[in-house]
Protein backbone atom coordinates (compact mmCIF):
# COMPACT_ATOMS: atom_id res chain seq x y z
CA UNK A 1 0.00 0.00 0.00
CA UNK A 2 1.41 3.17 -1.18
CA UNK A 3 2.16 5.68 2.19
CA UNK A 4 1.70 9.58 2.12
CA UNK A 5 3.96 11.28 1.13
CA UNK A 6 5.61 13.52 3.86
CA UNK A 7 7.05 9.71 5.08
CA UNK A 8 10.35 11.06 3.14
CA UNK A 9 10.84 7.85 1.00
CA UNK A 10 13.56 6.84 -1.39
CA UNK A 11 13.47 7.68 -4.75
CA UNK A 12 16.05 5.95 -7.43
CA UNK A 13 16.59 8.09 -10.28
CA UNK A 14 18.44 5.81 -13.10
CA UNK A 15 20.35 7.88 -15.90
CA UNK A 16 22.47 5.90 -18.85
CA UNK A 17 25.54 7.79 -19.84
CA UNK A 18 27.14 7.10 -23.21
CA UNK A 19 29.90 9.87 -24.29
CA UNK A 20 27.59 12.61 -22.56
CA UNK A 21 30.92 14.35 -21.29
CA UNK A 22 29.44 18.12 -22.35
CA UNK A 23 25.73 17.99 -20.79
CA UNK A 24 26.76 15.50 -17.98
CA UNK A 25 27.40 17.79 -15.40
CA UNK A 26 24.05 19.98 -16.01
CA UNK A 27 22.24 16.88 -15.23
CA UNK A 28 23.51 15.94 -12.65
CA UNK A 29 24.02 19.54 -10.72
CA UNK A 30 20.18 19.80 -11.67
CA UNK A 31 19.79 16.45 -10.26
CA UNK A 32 21.80 17.51 -6.80
CA UNK A 33 19.71 20.69 -6.35
CA UNK A 34 16.12 18.76 -6.29
CA UNK A 35 14.57 20.67 -3.54
CA UNK A 36 13.44 16.73 -2.39
CA UNK A 37 16.86 15.23 -1.13
CA UNK A 38 15.63 11.85 -0.08
CA UNK A 39 17.29 9.94 -3.16
CA UNK A 40 20.29 8.21 -4.98
CA UNK A 41 21.39 8.89 -8.20
CA UNK A 42 22.55 5.85 -9.86
CA UNK A 43 24.75 7.05 -12.89
CA UNK A 44 25.37 4.19 -15.79
CA UNK A 45 28.57 4.38 -17.77
CA UNK A 46 27.37 2.36 -20.82
CA UNK A 47 31.11 2.37 -22.30
CA UNK A 48 31.73 5.74 -22.86
CA UNK A 49 34.96 6.82 -24.71
CA UNK A 50 34.79 10.37 -23.33
CA UNK A 51 35.46 12.36 -20.21
CA UNK A 52 32.03 10.75 -18.99
CA UNK A 53 33.42 8.35 -16.79
CA UNK A 54 35.91 10.88 -14.92
CA UNK A 55 32.49 12.87 -14.29
CA UNK A 56 30.78 10.45 -12.75
CA UNK A 57 33.68 9.16 -10.56
CA UNK A 58 34.27 12.76 -9.51
CA UNK A 59 30.67 13.48 -8.25
CA UNK A 60 30.62 10.20 -6.92
CA UNK A 61 33.18 10.69 -4.57
CA UNK A 62 31.54 14.39 -3.73
CA UNK A 63 28.09 13.13 -2.86
CA UNK A 64 27.20 9.58 -1.16
CA UNK A 65 24.23 9.92 -2.62
CA UNK A 66 25.59 9.03 -6.31
CA UNK A 67 25.83 4.99 -7.32
CA UNK A 68 28.60 5.03 -10.19
CA UNK A 69 28.06 1.59 -12.54
CA UNK A 70 30.73 1.05 -15.14
CA UNK A 71 29.59 -1.08 -17.88
CA UNK A 72 30.49 -2.25 -21.41
CA UNK A 73 28.19 -0.92 -24.25
CA UNK A 74 25.03 -2.32 -24.23
CA UNK A 75 22.78 0.35 -25.30
CA UNK A 76 19.98 2.23 -23.76
CA UNK A 77 17.85 -0.32 -22.52
CA UNK A 78 20.85 -2.19 -20.49
CA UNK A 79 21.71 0.27 -19.25
CA UNK A 80 18.67 1.11 -17.32
CA UNK A 81 18.21 -2.53 -16.52
CA UNK A 82 21.59 -2.05 -14.70
CA UNK A 83 20.36 0.92 -12.91
CA UNK A 84 16.75 -1.13 -12.09
CA UNK A 85 18.93 -4.02 -10.73
CA UNK A 86 20.45 -1.89 -8.57
CA UNK A 87 17.85 0.39 -7.27
CA UNK A 88 16.35 0.24 -3.59
CA UNK A 89 14.37 3.53 -4.07
CA UNK A 90 10.38 2.87 -3.37
CA UNK A 91 10.13 4.87 -6.19
CA UNK A 92 11.81 5.06 -9.95
CA UNK A 93 12.43 7.91 -11.81
CA UNK A 94 14.73 7.97 -15.12
CA UNK A 95 16.71 10.85 -16.49
CA UNK A 96 18.41 11.24 -19.75
CA UNK A 97 22.28 12.76 -19.64
CA UNK A 98 21.77 15.43 -22.07
CA UNK A 99 18.26 16.90 -20.13
CA UNK A 100 18.11 19.64 -17.48
CA UNK A 101 15.68 19.24 -14.58
CA UNK A 102 14.10 22.22 -12.50
CA UNK A 103 14.36 21.92 -8.50
CA UNK A 104 10.64 21.09 -7.76
CA UNK A 105 11.22 17.77 -9.93
CA UNK A 106 10.87 14.88 -7.01
CA UNK A 107 9.58 17.36 -4.65
CA UNK A 108 6.02 17.68 -7.00
CA UNK A 109 5.71 14.01 -7.66
CA UNK A 110 6.21 13.55 -3.57
CA UNK A 111 3.26 15.72 -3.18
CA UNK A 112 0.98 14.13 -5.45
CA UNK A 113 1.80 10.69 -5.86
CA UNK A 114 -0.85 9.62 -3.00
CA UNK A 115 -2.15 6.42 -3.32
CA UNK A 116 -1.54 5.85 -7.22
CA UNK A 117 0.89 3.37 -9.38
CA UNK A 118 1.70 6.15 -11.25
CA UNK A 119 1.97 9.88 -11.60
CA UNK A 120 2.67 11.61 -14.56
CA UNK A 121 4.18 15.86 -14.79
CA UNK A 122 4.37 17.69 -18.15
CA UNK A 123 7.26 17.87 -20.37
CA UNK A 124 9.06 20.53 -21.99
CA UNK A 125 10.73 19.90 -25.31
CA UNK A 126 13.52 22.15 -26.27
CA UNK A 127 14.66 21.73 -30.03
CA UNK A 128 13.59 23.16 -33.48
CA UNK A 129 9.57 24.49 -31.39
CA UNK A 130 10.08 24.80 -27.82
CA UNK A 131 6.50 23.17 -25.89
CA UNK A 132 4.97 21.74 -23.66
CA UNK A 133 3.00 18.77 -23.39
CA UNK A 134 0.20 17.94 -20.75
CA UNK A 135 -2.84 15.74 -20.12
CA UNK A 136 -3.39 18.02 -17.22
CA UNK A 137 -4.62 17.47 -13.80
CA UNK A 138 -6.33 14.01 -13.41
CA UNK A 139 -7.03 11.42 -10.61
CA UNK A 140 -8.38 8.07 -11.74
CA UNK A 141 -9.22 4.93 -10.23
CA UNK A 142 -10.01 3.17 -14.10
CA UNK A 143 -6.65 2.87 -16.50
CA UNK A 144 -8.39 2.60 -19.51
CA UNK A 145 -8.24 6.63 -20.17
CA UNK A 146 -4.90 6.97 -19.69
CA UNK A 147 -2.81 5.33 -22.63
CA UNK A 148 -5.43 7.17 -24.71
CA UNK A 149 -4.53 10.37 -23.00
CA UNK A 150 -1.35 9.54 -23.09
CA UNK A 151 -0.79 9.05 -27.22
CA UNK A 152 -3.26 11.91 -27.95
CA UNK A 153 -1.21 14.00 -26.51
CA UNK A 154 1.83 12.49 -27.93
CA UNK A 155 3.96 11.60 -24.04
CA UNK A 156 3.04 7.89 -24.39
CA UNK A 157 7.32 6.50 -25.08
CA UNK A 158 8.49 9.26 -22.56
CA UNK A 159 9.78 7.74 -19.61
CA UNK A 160 10.88 11.56 -17.44
CA UNK A 161 7.57 12.52 -16.96
CA UNK A 162 6.76 9.36 -14.84
CA UNK A 163 6.52 8.07 -11.86
CA UNK A 164 6.84 4.69 -11.38
CA UNK A 165 6.94 2.24 -8.27
CA UNK A 166 9.75 -0.14 -7.78
CA UNK A 167 7.61 -3.03 -6.31
CA UNK A 168 5.23 -3.25 -9.58
CA UNK A 169 8.64 -3.47 -11.55
CA UNK A 170 9.82 -6.11 -9.52
CA UNK A 171 6.83 -8.06 -9.05
CA UNK A 172 6.28 -8.48 -12.81
CA UNK A 173 9.89 -8.39 -13.69
CA UNK A 174 9.39 -5.19 -16.29
CA UNK A 175 12.53 -4.55 -18.03
CA UNK A 176 13.28 -2.49 -20.95
CA UNK A 177 13.28 -4.88 -23.51
CA UNK A 178 17.41 -4.97 -24.96
CA UNK A 179 16.97 -6.10 -28.43
CA UNK A 180 14.13 -3.25 -29.77
CA UNK A 181 15.43 0.13 -30.98
CA UNK A 182 12.21 1.79 -31.83
CA UNK A 183 9.78 3.24 -29.18
CA UNK A 184 11.31 0.14 -26.52
CA UNK A 185 10.41 3.24 -23.54
CA UNK A 186 6.59 3.11 -24.95
CA UNK A 187 6.55 -0.16 -24.20
CA UNK A 188 8.24 -0.24 -20.98
CA UNK A 189 5.51 2.27 -19.75
CA UNK A 190 2.95 0.42 -21.13
CA UNK A 191 3.78 -3.10 -19.65
CA UNK A 192 4.00 -1.61 -16.39
CA UNK A 193 0.18 0.01 -17.10
CA UNK A 194 -0.76 -3.27 -17.24
CA UNK A 195 -0.56 -3.55 -13.95
CA UNK A 196 -1.95 -0.77 -12.11
CA UNK A 197 -5.33 0.83 -10.92
CA UNK A 198 -4.85 4.44 -9.57
CA UNK A 199 -3.17 6.62 -11.41
CA UNK A 200 -2.80 10.99 -11.23
CA UNK A 201 -0.87 13.20 -13.56
CA UNK A 202 -0.44 16.65 -12.50
CA UNK A 203 -0.24 20.06 -14.64
CA UNK A 204 3.25 21.02 -13.37
CA UNK A 205 6.65 21.08 -15.99
CA UNK A 206 9.87 20.73 -14.40
CA UNK A 207 11.39 18.43 -16.57
CA UNK A 208 12.84 20.20 -20.00
CA UNK A 209 14.34 17.34 -22.46
CA UNK A 210 16.59 18.33 -25.51
CA UNK A 211 15.30 17.03 -28.67
CA UNK A 212 18.13 15.00 -30.26
CA UNK A 213 18.80 16.54 -33.49
CA UNK A 214 20.41 12.93 -35.50
CA UNK A 215 17.91 10.51 -36.87
CA UNK A 216 18.43 7.07 -35.40
CA UNK A 217 18.34 3.87 -37.41
CA UNK A 218 15.61 1.22 -36.30
CA UNK A 219 16.14 -1.75 -38.14
CA UNK A 220 13.65 -4.13 -38.12
CA UNK A 221 13.06 -3.60 -34.52
CA UNK A 222 10.02 -1.29 -35.61
CA UNK A 223 7.87 -4.16 -36.34
CA UNK A 224 8.94 -6.37 -33.63
CA UNK A 225 7.85 -3.38 -31.15
CA UNK A 226 4.23 -2.51 -32.67
CA UNK A 227 3.34 -6.07 -31.99
CA UNK A 228 4.28 -6.29 -28.28
CA UNK A 229 2.72 -3.00 -27.87
CA UNK A 230 -0.54 -3.91 -29.42
CA UNK A 231 -0.33 -7.50 -27.17
CA UNK A 232 0.04 -5.31 -24.61
CA UNK A 233 -2.69 -2.90 -25.20
CA UNK A 234 -4.70 -6.00 -25.47
CA UNK A 235 -4.26 -7.11 -22.44
CA UNK A 236 -5.12 -3.42 -20.83
CA UNK A 237 -8.52 -3.95 -22.39
CA UNK A 238 -8.99 -7.28 -22.63
CA UNK A 239 -8.78 -7.25 -26.07
CA UNK A 240 -10.92 -4.14 -26.86
CA UNK A 241 -8.54 -1.49 -27.85
CA UNK A 242 -10.29 1.84 -28.00
CA UNK A 243 -10.57 3.19 -31.64
CA UNK A 244 -9.02 6.21 -30.26
CA UNK A 245 -5.34 4.17 -30.04
CA UNK A 246 -6.09 2.35 -33.47
CA UNK A 247 -5.96 5.83 -35.31
CA UNK A 248 -3.42 7.44 -33.30
CA UNK A 249 -0.87 4.40 -33.95
CA UNK A 250 -2.15 4.27 -37.60
CA UNK A 251 0.92 5.29 -38.94
CA UNK A 252 3.26 3.47 -37.06
CA UNK A 253 1.59 0.39 -37.92
CA UNK A 254 1.75 1.04 -41.53
CA UNK A 255 5.47 1.91 -41.04
CA UNK A 256 6.14 -1.69 -39.79
CA UNK A 257 3.81 -3.38 -42.41
CA UNK A 258 6.07 -1.86 -45.11
CA UNK A 259 8.56 -2.60 -43.12
CA UNK A 260 7.81 -6.25 -42.96
CA UNK A 261 7.25 -5.84 -47.13
CA UNK A 262 10.43 -4.64 -47.64
CA UNK A 263 12.78 -7.01 -45.87
CA UNK A 264 10.63 -9.90 -46.86
CA UNK A 265 9.25 -11.00 -43.25
CA UNK A 266 5.79 -12.75 -43.36
CA UNK A 267 3.87 -10.17 -41.74
CA UNK A 268 1.91 -11.32 -38.52
CA UNK A 269 -2.30 -11.42 -37.83
CA UNK A 270 -1.25 -8.81 -34.85
CA UNK A 271 -0.48 -5.69 -37.09
CA UNK A 272 -2.86 -6.47 -39.98
CA UNK A 273 -5.60 -6.37 -37.30
CA UNK A 274 -4.21 -3.42 -35.92
CA UNK A 275 -4.14 -1.71 -39.04
CA UNK A 276 -7.23 -2.77 -40.76
CA UNK A 277 -8.78 -1.74 -37.28
CA UNK A 278 -7.10 1.98 -37.59
CA UNK A 279 -8.80 2.38 -40.26
CA UNK A 280 -12.34 0.79 -39.92
CA UNK A 281 -14.25 4.19 -39.42
CA UNK A 282 -12.86 5.97 -42.76
CA UNK A 283 -14.06 4.00 -45.64
CA UNK A 284 -11.19 3.40 -48.17
CA UNK A 285 -8.60 5.37 -46.82
CA UNK A 286 -6.78 1.82 -45.34
CA UNK A 287 -6.07 1.07 -49.16
CA UNK A 288 -5.94 4.87 -50.25
CA UNK A 289 -2.48 4.92 -48.01
CA UNK A 290 -1.72 1.60 -48.87
CA UNK A 291 -1.86 2.29 -52.48
CA UNK A 292 -0.20 5.35 -52.33
CA UNK A 293 3.11 3.60 -50.50
CA UNK A 294 3.23 0.56 -51.90
CA UNK A 295 1.44 0.31 -55.12
CA UNK A 296 4.14 2.69 -56.53
CA UNK A 297 7.40 -0.16 -56.31
CA UNK A 298 6.73 -2.51 -58.94
CA UNK A 299 8.95 -4.81 -56.82
CA UNK A 300 6.01 -5.12 -53.85
CA UNK A 301 3.09 -5.36 -56.63
CA UNK A 302 2.60 -8.46 -56.02
CA UNK A 303 3.04 -8.81 -52.25
CA UNK A 304 0.23 -5.42 -52.34
CA UNK A 305 -2.35 -6.89 -53.59
CA UNK A 306 -2.17 -9.54 -50.96
CA UNK A 307 -1.70 -7.48 -47.80
CA UNK A 308 -4.55 -5.34 -48.75
CA UNK A 309 -6.87 -8.24 -49.19
CA UNK A 310 -5.65 -9.55 -45.72
CA UNK A 311 -6.49 -6.41 -44.67
CA UNK A 312 -9.80 -5.95 -45.47
CA UNK A 313 -10.49 -9.76 -44.65
CA UNK A 314 -13.23 -9.96 -41.95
Amino acid sequence: MVMPATDNRLYSIIVPVYNAEKTLRRCIDSILAQTYTNFELILVNDGSKDSSTTIIDEYANLDSRIIPIHQINGGVSSARNAGLSVATGYFILFADADDDIKPDWIQDFAKNIDNNQICIQNIQFVGEKNIVKSIGDNIGSNINPLPVKLMEEGIAGYLFNKLFLRDIIVKHNIRFNTQLHFREDELFVFQYLEHVNHWSSINRTNYIYYVPQTDKNYGTSATECTELLFETLGRIYNDNIPDEIYRNQAWSIKGAIVENIISGTPISTTLLTAYRNSFKDAKGLRNHILNSIILNSNRFRGLSSFIIKAINRK
